[in-house]
């Protein structure tokens, strides 16, 4: 069954020219994009979408992040579109991905604009979101007050 899946490219993804190249891995894998917008994220919305980031003691500077520059809004429709861009997102702390790939290093190789709490590494400037299985249409609301059937055609022809 095809799924949509909501993808965030983040304000470094855009600011580093990355976007081409996410763009170009998500289609190159089979997907499509059906809808793209971009998007200057507010604290509110930051908020609706981490809602389990707030108490974090990296949030200010993860809300200042997000809400510093454009991002862009992707729709992404395909079979096992979840699975495959959690694939593609990979683990920007175990180094697999995009997230992996296009991680900024400092000299020495360790993660920049990462924080280590309780022997957890948390990197929040990491290029993209993907959004969690059953959690697309709940985000674009937040992120632009619409629902999936305002902006895609659901309908199986």
């Amino acid at each position: 069954m095809e799924t949509i899946v909501l993808v965030l490219l983040k304000p470094d993804c855009i600011e580093r020219g990355l976007a081409e190249v996410v763009i170009s891995r998500i289609t190159g894998s089979g997907l499509e994009i059906v809808y793209s917008e971009d998007h200057l994220l507010t604290t509110e919305q930051v908020e609706q979408i981490y809602p389990d980031m707030i108490n974090a003691p990296f949030y200010p500077a993860m809300v200042t992040y997000l809400t510093s520059s454009t991002s862009k809004i992707l729709l992404v429709l395909g079979e096992n579109a979840p699975v495959i861009l959690h694939t593609i997102k990979g683990s920007d702390v175990r180094g697999t991905g995009l997230r992996g790939e296009y991680l900024r290093k400092d000299t020495d190789g360790n993660p920049v604009d990462a924080v280590l709490i309780n022997d957890r590494l948390y990197v929040f400037k990491n290029i993209l979101h993907v959004s969690d299985d059953g959690m697309t249409e709940r985000e674009l609301f937040y992120l632009n007050g619409k629902k999936l059937s305002d902006l895609v055609n659901l309908s199986q022809d």
